[in-house]
């Protein structure tokens, strides 16, 4: 059979012989291994003396598989749905209405889910989870195999302090762009608190149609991806980070780094206001363009 085919209205059709799987990444594993590793869930920490699950961590694996241009699912158990149980929730939220985020119903295992929907779609699992007690069948072993692990690594922040003092001497427009009351930093290179250590094992994550049975299988799967959803899953990406950063920069009186479509320093209190600047600006610049043609 001859792979190679055109693009399509609906998306990318692959035009190689070897085809990527689909990732399904076990959210509950990826918010415990990072509980307590982000700046913000540091700072919860100190003040309840409890490690919570952080979401930025699950943020950091789609973006990583999305910058891969994998196709991702994501399954998370029910009880997950909760700020009282998730530090940055509104993360979980914005990839369940991009439709990339399964919740998993209270009287259905989360394992089972992600071990049956991937054996469904012939993709491969994100998890440290071992999945000992499912291996109860060929197909089901099979997925287990096809699991790549990951850690998380904690950071510190770094302050430029030369910068700072710099600031302080003689910048009328960092002085402006803070409260007065609080110190003016650059922050030398902003980090989430934690950095993603995850290698991607092509033998495991794609299928071949020399050595694979289920090549044919994966492609059915394969041709029904929208680029334009990896696009949009990626901008929201970039502004949740900006959002987060924006938010911590002024909890700690940091100078912000700019951007092009929020002004200001402080942040909005909920994310899905600052997303409305950003929706604004982008639909500014698709109007821009039709203007020039």
């Amino acid at each position: 059979m001859i792979v190679n085919c055109e693009s399509d209205e609906e998306g990318i059709i692959p035009t190689k012989d070897v085809i990527k799987r689909m990732a399904i990444v076990d959210g509950c594993n990826v918010l415990h291994l990072c509980a307590g590793m982000g700046l913000h869930s540091r700072a919860e920490q100190q003040m309840f003396d409890q490690k919570k699950p952080d979401a930025i961590g699950l943020l950091l694996v789609v973006k990583k598989l999305f910058e891969e241009d994998f196709d991702v699912r994501i399954f998370i158990s029910f009880s997950y749905m909760s700020e009282n149980k998730v530090s940055n929730l509104f993360i979980l939220q914005e990839f369940k209405s991009l439709g990339i985020l399964t919740v998993v119903p209270p009287n259905v295992h989360d394992d089972i889910a992600i071990l049956e929907y991937a054996s469904q779609v012939g993709g491969f699992i994100v998890s440290n989870d071992k999945f000992r007690e499912f291996k109860y069948c060929q197909k089901i072993l099979e997925c287990v195999e096809r699991t790549i692990r990951f850690k998380f690594k904690h950071l510190k922040r770094k302050i430029n302090e030369k910068n700072n003092r710099d600031d302080n001497d003689n910048s009328e427009s960092s002085t402006s762009s803070l409260p007065r009351k609080k110190s003016k930093s650059d922050i030398n290179k902003f980090q989430l608190g934690m950095e993603l250590q995850m290698e991607i094992d092509q033998d495991l994550c794609t299928s071949n149609i020399k050595t694979d049975e289920d090549f044919l299988f994966i492609y059915s799967y394969r041709i029904r991806r929208s680029k334009y959803r990896q696009i949009q899953t990626l901008n929201l990406i970039k502004v949740m980070i900006d959002f987060l950063q924006l938010e911590y920069t002024f909890i700690h009186g940091i100078k912000p780094q700019p951007l092009d479509y929020f002004k200001g320093h402080i942040p909005p209190s909920k994310f899905s206001s600052f997303l409305v600047h950003f929706n604004k600006h982008l639909r500014h610049q698709q109007e821009n363009i039709f203007r020039i043609y």
